[in-house]
């Protein structure tokens, strides 16, 4: 209770006072409840909280559109920073594991050694004797993890995929693993994968290594590989993604698309820049063979690659630059010396080491590969005939090389042309040509 007078309302006398200070009367001094005046006060808090808030939300919101604004204006600015969020893949490549009893089986394992062991197991008995596709035009579109694991007998599915399936297993059963890429085969003479497209994937837990490929958990030096996080293995779905929309024929812009943000999400990867290079080729336009040229070089200077190394050379033939196929011939022969697809370059570009003992198709014999007897018997010629047809007939029907397939083409197969793609027509004819069979070449085909 508060004093207040009643004929002057002057309030908030001591309660002690007998007049009031203001007026002097002692006749009009009243006790008065102070909830009107508390009211008051309250309702000027509850105003100015209300008023606080309303100028926070405002700031917030100006952020807000701040950020929205020029993060759309620096995004288009800087497209190709490894930050920058990915449009979301299709929604079943997020799908959880259908095989839940192979993560309850990897649970009981104590150590996580022995827990890639059987995530091993599991995956060897579910493959057979199947092995990843190896030809990039093969390559799946992006699936579940349940349907790479479906597809696993029927072998349609790619290293990446392996990969993909044991490390969310491993991951499933609270094992920390992570994935990883093979920079070069352990043989140093020939490279990891031939396509330089498809790349070769591995799963590391701790310090052992997961060599899917093989079967077995071997050391942390046994296999040259280097380490991804989440974002590059992202990157590489995308790009393992563009491939196959490069098979089905999509729209350029889609696969265009994709292929850049593999790029974007795995700079430092070579596989996301050699599919791009074979993107652009794909697409065609006037600019599509510097731009493919320019990201090929890019991979180059990451990782020096024989596959990388032929690939350039594939483009700078397709594209009549005689000495950079040369150059890049050399560089391949150099680094894969025991790699099939390396001596036949290097012979059909005349760029061997002047080694072979007068044979200019020693490399053939020498090399490893299940097609290079009978691509030396055909780089030998046969003026009869007898050995020559069969040799071009096994060599046609194991290949969709367009460079295997005009050298059987040269040396009088008639099958060979039917089996070249589409997208690789005028590099088959530009190598016709360059085996000094531009004869065979239709006129639509001629510069």
């Amino acid at each position: 209770m508060a004093t207040e007078c009643a004929h002057c309302g002057q309030h908030g006398i001591d309660d002690s006072a007998d007049r009031c200070p203001q007026c002097l009367r002692a006749t009009g001094l009243v006790r008065v409840a102070e909830a009107p005046a508390r009211a008051a006060e309250s309702g000027r808090r509850r105003s100015a909280v209300i008023l606080g808030a309303v100028l926070a939300a405002g700031l917030a919101g100006g952020m807000l559109v701040y950020r929205v604004v020029v993060g759309r204006s620096s995004g288009s600015r800087g497209a190709g920073r490894s930050g920058e969020a990915l449009p979301p893949l299709p929604a079943s490549v997020a799908d959880g594991l259908a095989f839940r009893a192979v993560v309850a089986q990897v649970r009981n394992a104590a150590q996580p050694a022995a827990r890639a062991r059987i995530v091993l197991d599991v995956l060897q008995a579910r493959r057979g004797t199947t092995q990843p596709v190896s030809d990039a035009d093969d390559a799946p579109t992006a699936r579940s993890l349940d349907a790479v694991f479906a597809a696993l007998p029927e072998g349609r599915y790619s290293s990446l995929d392996l990969a993909r399936v044991a490390l969310g297993v491993l991951r499933a059963a609270g094992t920390e693993a992570r994935m990883a890429w093979q920079s070069a085969s352990p043989r140093g003479d020939e490279p990891p994968e031939p396509t330089g497209l498809l790349g070769v994937y591995v799963v590391r837990v701790g310090d052992s290594t997961m060599d899917l490929a093989g079967g077995n958990v071997v050391g942390p030096d046994d296999l040259r590989v280097r380490d991804m996080d989440d974002r590059a293995t992202e990157g590489a779905l995308r790009a393992q993604s563009a491939l196959a929309e490069l098979r089905t024929g999509a729209a350029p812009q889609r696969m265009v698309a994709l292929a850049d943000e593999a790029v974007r999400a795995w700079p430092t990867g070579t596989v996301p820049l050699a599919v791009r290079a074979a993107v652009f080729r794909a697409v065609g336009s006037s600019s599509a063979g510097d731009a493919a040229d320019r990201d090929l070089a890019a991979a180059l200077a990451l990782n020096d690659d024989a596959a990388l190394h032929r690939l350039r050379a594939r483009l700078a033939v397709a594209s009549g630059d005689g000495t950079r196929a040369h150059t890049e011939a050399r560089a391949v022969l150099r680094t894969a010396r025991a790699w099939g697809d390396a001596a036949l370059l290097a012979i059909v570009l005349g760029a061997t080491d002047g080694d072979a003992g007068g044979d200019p198709c020693a490399p053939l014999r020498e090399a490893r590969g299940d097609w290079t007897q009978d691509a030396w018997l055909l780089c030998r010629g046969d003026p009869t005939g007898v050995i020559r047809g069969p040799a071009a007939t096994r060599l046609v029907a194991g290949t969709r090389d367009p460079l295997r397939l005009a050298l059987a083409a040269a040396s009088g197969s008639p099958s060979a042309s039917a089996r070249v793609r589409a997208a690789e027509r005028a590099e088959f004819y530009a190598w016709l040509r360059v085996l000094g069979r531009g004869d065979l070449v239709p006129d639509a085909g001629r510069l």
